[in-house]
């Protein structure tokens, strides 16, 4: 989620540089890597078109509007909506509301509970 966050602020790191963030991370695995890079990939490839799934989900506030948080955070769920089929989408919003909670404001984790539950009835059948 950092690694993303720090991407859609503006940061202009090429991918190998993004990927190699995550190697300094000791807690992490093999299998917990690829998976990351898998995440982080999707997002940052697919971003405008998850802009627009969130778009068309966010009922009360305008893209633009978003807190660069609570997107990065949207936009890890609708891609594991979309793109990661072997995710529940339980986890995928129980997740995502655990960091809204953590790196939001108070009201952010209603507002992706909300957003991403909209999202997995039209993406997720």
């Amino acid at each position: 989620m950092q690694i993303l966050y720090a991407h859609s602020s503006g940061g202009n790191e090429d991918r190998a540089s993004v990927f190699e963030q995550l190697d300094q991370i000791p807690a992490l695995d093999d299998n917990d890597i690829i998976f990351l890079e898998n995440i982080i990939d999707g997002v940052i490839t697919h971003e405008d078109e998850l802009d627009l799934i969130i778009a068309a989900h966010s009922t009360t506030r305008k893209i633009n509007m978003i807190s660069k948080v609570e997107l990065t955070i949207l936009r890890i769920g609708a891609h594991e909506f979309l793109r990661e089929p072997t995710i529940p989408v339980g986890a995928t919003i129980s997740e995502a509301v655990l960091l809204a909670k953590r790196y939001g404001d108070v009201k952010s984790y209603a507002f992706v509970n909300g957003v991403l539950a909209s999202m997995s009835k039209s993406i997720k059948k």
